[in-house]
């Protein structure tokens, strides 16, 4: 006897809904009201329709739940572009209890009503503006000026910031206290963005842990050489700016200027707090990865995708120096098999590798992530618990599905475990990405499958038959 299972809405999904139609109808209504022949009809409607509108919207701004109301400013916000209601309304929205504030691509909202933000929210923890166009630095020093709270601000795409906007000179009678507590900005896309903000960053931004600064087009590499002087940042998005170079990385150390004892004393002494950085689509070669992985051995995840200068030697350093890696993205570099040796004998704790589009790799060298990680520097070796598995079992052999073109697995019986359930096998190796390497073919995948923890593989292209693992 089937049963059929179905999902009930909860109470806060039926509150949200309600509004929401609520206001759509009412939107409708003054939409119809304005196409109406009939100007005494217009006007009385109009006004009635209005006069209910607003007093529902301020209202809803002022008592509802915060985590009720984001949905619903972006159903004001689509108001707004309609010309349904005007930005004035939105100051009920600016209450001091607000904490988190999300009016991205509000383009119709004027820079007076963004000015009331620093006046009315002082409590205010997380902001997104991205996509505000109309947004200026006097705007962001406003809010700075009255948001001592304040520890996320998102800012992408806003054409009109520059360095200036977070610059304390600028701001002479009234301390930018925002900036004391900022732990994360992202100021991806600015073009007016310049290296000179590094500076400001290092002296003002002490609790900054998070740095996007991707697509900056004016962030030049001599600036950026001081970034890594800030002792809270743990992690850096310098994706896709044409200028990022080896000069970026020209301050850290050269380790072949050092003695083996030296570089050891200098690295612990200077331990970058460093754990996640992107360096996609940068110039960088081997000389910056070595630099580098001896400075920030915290590495959990790193990004160098379109990086044609990073070969195997870089590769070989990177692991080598930073043990904890949890995820590398290889796309595209100009690795050989060489470089899986590498990462398969030393990344212990590797769970995602990304290596799409490398041309040099074969089957051999994607074999090699089956080789055993070497654990002469680790205190102590890991296992993995059959139980302990989110995903439940794995079947290697006859449990293989497709999703498009990832193929998912489950763990195979014939992996034997001790009396505690567990598998003698170490690698926590759970997604791999192989799209488009044209060397590495349908044979490899059957080896890959030795891999217990392994749950996707994402290939296309290449050297695989499509109908193969149909």
């Amino acid at each position: 006897m089937s049963s059929t299972i179905f999902e009930v809405p909860s109470l806060q999904e039926i509150c949200q809904n309600t509004i929401i139609c609520m206001l759509e109808d009412i939107s409708s209504a003054a939409t119809a009201s304005t196409a109406s022949t009939n100007s005494t009809v217009v006007i009385s409607t109009a006004a009635k329709s209005s006069s209910v509108r607003n007093r529902l919207i301020h209202d809803l701004c002022r008592y509802l739940p915060e985590h009720l109301l984001e949905p619903i400013v972006t159903v004001l916000l689509s108001m707004l572009e309609r010309g349904l209601i005007t930005d004035v309304i939105l100051l009920a929205f600016l209450v001091p209890q607000r904490r988190f504030l999300k009016l991205n691509q509000a383009v119709k909202i004027r820079k007076s009503i963004f000015r009331q933000i620093g006046l009315n929210c002082p409590n205010l923890i997380k902001l997104d503006l991205s996509g505000c166009l109309q947004v200026s630095n006097s705007v962001i020093r406003s809010i700075l000026q009255g948001c001592p709270a304040l520890e996320d601000v998102v800012l992408n795409n806003c054409y009109k910031v520059t360095d200036a906007a977070f610059d304390f000179s600028e701001s002479p009678f009234q301390t930018l206290v925002g900036c004391l507590s900022l732990e994360s900005i992202s100021l991806q896309g600015c073009p007016q963005i310049t290296g000179e903000i590094i500076s400001t960053l290092n002296k003002n931004f002490k609790r900054l842990k998070y740095l996007n600064l991707s697509q900056c087009k004016n962030v030049k590499s001599p600036k950026i050489q001081h970034i890594f002087d800030h002792n809270q940042l743990q992690s850096l998005n310098l994706a896709f700016i044409d200028d990022i170079s080896d000069e970026a990385f020209l301050l850290l150390p050269e380790p072949h200027a050092f003695s083996q004892q030296q570089l050891q004393a200098l690295c612990h002494h200077s331990d970058s707090p460093l754990q996640k950085i992107n360096l996609g689509k940068s110039r960088i070669t081997d000389v910056s990865i070595v630099r580098m992985s001896h400075m920030a051995r915290r590495l959990v995840e790193i990004r160098l995708q379109w990086c044609n200068g990073i070969t195997d030697a870089g590769i070989h350093a990177l692991v080598q120096n930073c043990r904890r890696l949890r995820l590398i993205d290889l796309k595209s570099c100009s690795i050989t098999d060489e470089s899986l040796a590498s990462i398969a004998l030393l990344s212990e704790e590797l769970q995602s590798l990304d290596l799409s589009w490398c041309l040099g790799l074969s089957d051999e060298g994607v074999k090699k992530l089956l080789v055993q990680p070497d654990h002469s520097s680790s205190s102590s070796r890991r296992r993995i618990n059959r139980r302990s598995r989110s995903g439940g079992s794995y079947r290697n052999s006859s449990g293989r599905r497709i999703n498009g073109s990832k193929l998912s697995f489950r763990n195979d019986e014939s992996y034997s475990s001790d009396e505690s359930g567990e598998f003698p096998y170490e690698r926590c190796l759970e997604h791999l990405s192989i799209v488009w390497c044209s060397q590495v073919t349908d044979d490899c995948i059957a080896s890959l499958q030795g891999i217990p923890t392994l749950r996707s593989i994402e290939v296309a292209g290449g050297g695989f038959s499509k109908g193969r693992f149909a």
